[in-house]
């Protein structure tokens, strides 16, 4: 009887292991950039008169989760979409075409909005304008954060350094989305899976043409 429980043992052991294999396979194999039915998605929102062209400025795998770093690569680039997939294979951000600055201070722009494009690897695109009067309070710069917007804040993505944890990014910002961007019935667990543990993060520069 010994024998044949230390084989259960063996086998749950193997069963555990592989499925934590798979998982591992599942997570290191999420498209993390963005596709082309993400930016004809976010084209049409920006401006369905213009086709647009989507530049890769920063990832933080690539270039390091440092909001230094961040500026450094985004500062007056002029519109930008920012990009966070997540480890639920939800695939969310936002929209500014204000320049980002590090000078602690809301920044206004009235075309500024936050996406949904993907929610647990389903295509599930919404968009959340900012409701602000005038647009103000859209983003928010500073030399010590990340990506933010609203001054609420909506989506505060990092502060410092975040360093990586195995495969993925455990961001220590904060999202309280509702106070600048109108989030049209969805939240923070509807849109970002009410985490903000991503595999990757990315800001691209937005250029348009007739």
């Amino acid at each position: 009887m010994v024998k044949y429980a230390q084989v259960y043992e063996d086998i749950d052991f193997l069963h555990l292991f592989w499925l934590h294999k798979l998982y591992l396979f599942a997570v290191n194999t999420m498209t993390t950039k963005l596709t082309q039915t993400h930016t004809d998605q976010l084209s049409k929102w920006i401006d369905p008169s213009k086709s647009h062209a989507f530049t890769l400025l920063y990832k933080i795998s690539r270039d390091g989760c440092n909001a230094q770093t961040f500026y450094r690569y985004s500062d007056n680039k002029g519109p930008t979409v920012t990009v966070l997939y997540n480890t639920n294979n939800s695939v969310c951000g936002a929209y500014t075409a204000a320049n980002w600055n590090s000078n602690s201070s809301c920044i206004t722009d009235a075309n500024a909005f936050l996406v949904r494009l993907e929610y647990n690897g389903t295509a599930q695109p919404m968009k959340f304008p900012n409701t602000s009067r005038g647009g103000t309070n859209a983003i928010y710069g500073d030399a010590g954060y990340g990506q933010t917007f609203g001054c609420g804040h909506d989506l505060h993505c990092f502060s410092g350094t975040v360093n990586r944890s195995g495969n993925y990014f455990r961001l220590n910002g904060s999202a309280s989305v509702g106070h600048t961007y109108n989030m049209q019935g969805q939240n923070y667990n509807t849109v970002m899976n009410g985490h903000l543990q991503v595999m990757n993060l990315e800001v691209y520069s937005v250029r348009g043409s007739c």
